[in-house]
């Protein structure tokens, strides 16, 4: 019995993973004049991401609050704009990318608050030029991320040691845009939707998306 049930969660999670890798296709835009325009940026900044959390447990009883889901929204925006920080200072430590500096997000954080955009609902009341402006870059990297727990952790791990499979505890839609600083036009975007494991973090995610966008990426040698 016990060998039955795990053929059929292997056979499940192995159709649902394929199902999903067909799903799982990257959408990138590019301006006409995108290399031109990039040739011109000195500096550019990485925004906050929005992040909208949901918790996708069936059982309504053992869902998170708002509140909590709000907390966990709030690390993951810091933990993937940090992350999105790191990346490029990795390629650029390769010199893999194009010579152009990456603003510290502390920096580029204590200058939106400093003027008035304390959250990132707030940068609808600016256009991209002018928060572009109030950083002093000539650039800016921004967007969202929608995220869900589909899976627990607990039970992707008592899975993963049952049967040996890794199962994604959630979905990330991650949709990266890059503004052009002067004008505040969006000149190149990335869209892609993530499967996570139980083990993922921020940092496996960011390097997971540039991985596979590296070769269309705007500042790439």
């Amino acid at each position: 019995m016990k060998n039955f049930v795990i053929i059929l969660l292997s056979s499940i999670i192995l159709m649902a993973s394929n199902q999903l890798s067909a799903q799982l296709t990257a959408k990138v835009y590019e301006d006409d004049n995108l290399e031109k325009i990039v040739k011109k940026h000195k500096t550019i900044a990485i925004l906050p991401l929005d992040v909208l959390m949901i918790d996708a447990k069936p059982n309504k009883k053992k869902r998170a609050s708002q509140e909590e889901l709000d907390a966990k929204a709030k690390e993951y925006q810091q933990a993937f704009q940090n992350s999105m920080y790191s990346w490029f200072l990795k390629r650029k430590k390769k010199k893999k990318m194009v010579d152009v500096d990456i603003q510290d997000v502390d920096r580029t954080n204590t200058l939106l608050r400093k003027n008035g955009i304390k959250e990132t609902d707030d940068m609808a009341d600016y256009t991209k030029d002018e928060i572009a402006t109030m950083l002093g870059v000539d650039a800016i990297f921004g967007g969202n991320v929608k995220t869900s727990a589909t899976f627990s952790r607990g039970g992707a791990m008592a899975l993963n040691v049952l049967t040996g499979i890794s199962v994604r505890t959630g979905d990330a839609d991650v949709f990266i845009k890059l503004w052009n600083g002067e004008d505040g036009k969006m000149i190149w975007s990335f869209d892609r939707t993530i499967s996570s494991s139980s083990n993922g973090t921020t940092d496996d995610l960011v390097d997971y998306l540039m991985k596979r966008v590296s070769k269309r990426f705007p500042y790439e040698k």
